[in-house]
């Protein structure tokens, strides 16, 4: 057998893992409504956020302070 019979993404920025055909294809994430999967288009996306003074998934959970090593 070859490939994954159940292919998913997983979100960099909120952690929601889809199934959709459509959103493996093309990295997208219905949580975030943005193109998570595509390393250039997220980068451009956090970047814009962080101008904006919005915080990231990880930063409102905590993860990014705890996986950083960060107190706080």
């Amino acid at each position: 057998m070859t490939g994954d019979p159940w292919p998913s993404i997983v979100c960099p920025e909120c952690a929601m893992e889809s199934w959709h055909p459509k959103d493996v294809e093309e990295g997208y994430c219905g949580r975030c409504h943005w193109w998570t999967g595509d390393p250039i288009l997220y980068a451009a996306w956090k970047a814009d956020r962080a101008e904006q003074g919005i915080l990231s998934a990880a930063q409102v959970d905590g993860r990014e302070a705890r996986s950083s090593g960060a107190v706080g």
